[in-house]
């Protein structure tokens, strides 16, 4: 078996970028229903190896327009309104965590890069010109395409591309307001305030909310049952139980040949393990090969970074609207949690983690439950023991949960989502001082 023939556990690196832009370029000459793609056809065409043309497949799929069918074989279509709803708002979600993390690792070149890209796209809103929408996209990517977080940077510039490909022909940026969204961004460099990065990225999630009513994109409300998706297997469990007990030892480099042979399991059922290992920063490699990492920090504190964005994305989106059992359900794990911080229980870091989890179940956005989900899987595995949740002083935030909760007020939740942000950094603040030295 030719390992590197199954595609890579990051199908994202840089080395199947050829592969995706035929691929991409292939699905949508094509008709815009749904449309069966031959991978194997595609390659001999290309002289490309099954190996990249697969990776390539998985990007695709990443993005929610490509799927594989039980038997196999692997088919295209465009997202639908709710899809693309979806998209919208993950993309959105990430932008707090990105600006965040970004400006304060701004030298002063890229500070004269930002200032140039926001000139162009006023510039270019102000006179309407043709070439706005992709100086406008341009300026916001930059908080992606340089953010320090590695989890969100990937994330976010995924997020983009789903957006950009979702249709065909692309749907442009449609809203030519920006002034607000340009004084807004440029004050929370010049101050290095948090707060105000934060009103930066809301302000951006309002022009969204016009953009979605110009291109005729209707907000969605779908109960989770109707997300689908993939939970983690038991071969998931079993290769994760491996690294985690040492039988795989970290530093040690596997084959997917090798791997194949000690589970028992298909090439492309091991392939999908390896990319969870991968996404959870366990693993890391290509081509057939694969190192266990070592534990890092670095990648605890990318996941809490993650985290604060689609915590209060989810928090907005779902809480207002909730009722009934589900209501009845949050309100107890909210009970649960302020009452064991009041008292500094032992099963307070299980308590915090509930209400996370819930909000992952809640959530009818597949992309924002993913990575709720990625999240706090991160958190669990990103170091040796995860670190215990010791911000006692929260009941602010829990209170304000429970007020936003079934009240039918964005509002509400907006601020539960602040006060999140708040208590999140100083719980990163608080596991950096005890694992600090962690990565040196």
């Amino acid at each position: 078996m030719d390992d590197g023939e199954w595609g890579d556990a990051d199908p994202w690196t840089a080395a199947n970028d050829d592969a995706y832009t035929s691929l991409l370029a292939h699905v949508r000459s094509g008709p815009s229903s749904t449309t069966a793609v031959d991978l194997d056809a595609l390659g001999w065409e290309w002289g490309t190896s099954r190996g990249r043309v697969r990776a390539a497949a998985a990007r695709l799929e990443d993005l929610g327009i490509l799927s594989r069918r039980p038997d196999g074989t692997w088919q295209y279509a465009e997202l639908s309104d709710a899809e693309l709803s979806d998209a919208l708002d993950f993309w959105v979600a990430l932008m707090g965590p990105a600006i965040r993390a970004t400006i304060p690792v701004l030298t002063a070149e890229l500070r004269r890069e930002l200032d140039d890209l926001v000139a162009r796209a006023s510039t270019s809103a102000s006179l309407r010109l043709p070439e706005y929408p992709t100086a406008f996209s341009a300026s916001v990517q930059f908080w992606f395409e340089h953010c320090p977080n590695a989890l969100v940077r990937g994330l976010g510039l995924r997020a983009f591309e789903r957006v950009r490909w979702a249709r065909f022909p692309t749907q442009l940026w449609s809203v030519h307001d920006i002034g607000t969204w340009s004084a807004t961004i440029t004050r929370a460099v010049d101050t290095g305030d948090p707060a105000v990065a934060t009103a930066a990225a809301e302000i951006l999630e309002r022009l969204f909310e016009v953009h979605r009513r110009n291109v005729g994109i209707p907000r969605t409300s779908r109960p989770s049952a109707e997300v689908a998706e993939r939970l983690p297997s038991a071969l998931d469990r079993a290769l994760l139980r491996d690294v985690r007990s040492g039988a795989l030892p970290v530093g040690s480099t596997q084959s997917l040949s090798g791997l194949v042979t000690r589970t028992g399991a298909p090439p492309v059922a091991v392939l999908k393990a390896l990319r969870r290992l991968h996404d959870l920063g366990l693993v890391s490699g290509d081509r057939g090969r694969y190192r266990v990492a070592e534990p890092s920090l670095t990648n605890w504190q990318d996941a809490m970074g993650l985290l604060v964005g689609v915590f209060g994305s989810a928090v907005v989106h779902v809480l207002p609207g909730l009722a009934g059992t589900a209501l009845d359900e949050l309100r107890r794990l909210l009970t649960r949690a302020r009452s064991d911080g009041e008292v500094r229980d032992h099963r307070y870091t299980e308590s915090a983690f509930a209400v996370t989890r819930f909000l992952a179940e809640q959530s009818g956005n597949r992309w924002e439950r993913q990575a709720l989900r990625l999240a706090m899987a991160r958190l669990a595995y990103a170091i040796p023991e995860a670190p215990a949740f010791r911000q006692w002083e929260a009941d602010a935030l829990w209170m304000s949960l429970d007020a936003a909760a079934g009240s039918g007020d964005v509002g509400t939740a907006r601020t539960a989502a602040r006060l999140f942000i708040g208590i999140a950094g100083a719980h990163v603040d608080d596991v950096t001082a005890r694992y600090g030295t962690m990565d040196s």
